[in-house]
């Protein structure tokens, strides 16, 4: 199961008070946008975590595994990376450098891997595939870029009319690419065949997600609403057919996460979703499925979080710890947490590790790092702390908003 959410060890920091658990710092050299982990089972040395930029460069991070991760694998796990090849080689395409797949970094340590160059301005999306050997990004340059993630090298470039603020690989079909754009049009790209297909939106789109099933595709727009699409199949070719739409507030929906179902805590599949101001908030809407069954039928407005986002795109990401935690990036200068169980009372607390605005946050799939980034460039990575034992130390119920970062 999920261990204890991310949080400062009780240990004998400054003044004798608590010592947060920054294991990393860096400067990425401009604006990050978006931040997100990959390559979670192919290397038992290291995950990778991907930094986008406002100039365009997504800068990679070998994120080394500690002792303590290292031993929580479990044997299926090792057996996946046993499987996949690690012998690669020094490689430069389009002028990126891409370091060797060998281990150099000792066990919980960091370093840069590569940074892809392609994109003329800011990324406003990424994510991995399935298989994590391929990632996209979409661009205010009106372009779509798939990525080789083990050379650097794009793989295809497609070009659109307006700046893209959404795109992911189809999970059931993922040759084909769905990107969404700021002119209310989503593009569905199978990039072997060559086919396009579009569908038209009501509004402006600001970001896409699907469900854990990969049926079902959420899109968020300028005005709060979200558009709930079914991915279907017809005459051969994949095809988004529209189910429902909400509007839930008013604000342009910047980032939607997806949030499993874990019946033994009660906790239904939910959507956490990022809305500037006039909500400035990360709303917590609950997927309602069936019947008949596995067809999602309704969102619910379950929880309303406040946090600072009035006119900067935020992330927001998910941490299964302690019956399930939300974590935000803010106008705050701060990584926002609030623990989204039913049970408990949506107490927020503040990550003080930065700044300026934090607009990145991302968990790996183990939910033992944390990475959150800012507008200034910095990025920094938090870690749980082992004192002494083979559990987690951490403090139940901790206000982190009196913690300041340590190196």
């Amino acid at each position: 199961g999920a261990g204890p959410l991310l949080r400062p060890s009780m240990g004998p920091g400054p003044g004798g008070g608590a010592k947060p658990v920054i294991v990393f710092e860096a400067e990425i050299g401009d604006a990050v946008t978006q931040a997100c982990f990959g390559q979670h089972l192919l290397r038992e040395e290291y995950v990778l975590l991907a930094v986008c930029t406002r100039k365009g460069e997504v800068v990679v991070f070998r994120c080394y595994r500690s002792q303590q991760e290292m031993s929580a694998l479990t044997a299926d796990e090792r057996d996946l990376m046993l499987n996949w090849n690690s012998s690669r080689r020094r490689a430069t395409t389009s002028g990126v450098s891409i370091g060797s797949d060998d281990a150099e970094g000792g066990p919980g340590t960091f370093e840069e891997h590569c940074r892809y160059k392609g994109h003329r301005k800011g990324i406003a999306c990424i994510a991995f595939n399935a298989m994590e050997d391929m990632m996209v990004t979409g661009s205010i340059d009106k372009t779509v870029r798939i990525w080789s993630v083990d050379t650097g090298a794009t793989w295809k470039i497609i070009e659109v009319a307006y700046p893209v603020f959404g795109a992911a690989f189809l999970p059931l079909n993922p040759q084909v690419v769905v990107s969404a754009n700021g002119n209310c049009v989503l593009h569905l790209v199978d990039v072997r065949a060559q086919q396009v297909s579009k569908r038209k939106v009501d509004l402006g789109i600001r970001s896409l997600q699907f469900d854990d099933t990969g049926c079902f595709m959420f899109v968020g727009t300028i005005e709060g609403w979200i558009h709930v699409f079914e991915h279907v199949e017809q005459d051969g070719a994949a095809a988004l057919r529209f189910k429902f739409k909400l509007q839930f507030g008013k604000g342009a929906v910047t980032c939607i996460t997806f949030v499993p179902a874990r019946p033994a805590e009660e906790r239904p599949p939910c959507l956490l979703v990022c809305a500037q101001k006039p909500d400035s908030n990360v709303a917590i809407l609950d997927c309602v499925y069936g019947p008949p069954s596995g067809m999602l039928t309704s969102l619910q407005v379950r929880h309303r979080v406040p946090v600072q986002i009035t006119t900067t795109p935020v992330q927001c990401c998910f941490s299964p710890s302690g019956g399930g935690h939300l974590i935000s990036g803010s106008e705050q200068k701060s990584a926002v947490v609030c623990c989204i169980s039913k049970k408990s009372s949506l107490q927020v607390f503040a990550l003080k590790g930065h700044t300026k605005t934090v607009v990145a946050v991302a968990v790996n799939q183990a939910d033992t790092m944390l990475a959150s980034a800012d507008i200034g460039g910095k990025l920094v990575i938090w870690r749980r702390r082992q004192e002494g034992s083979a559990r987690m130390s951490v403090v139940p119920e901790v206000n982190l908003e009196s913690l300041s970062p340590e190196r």
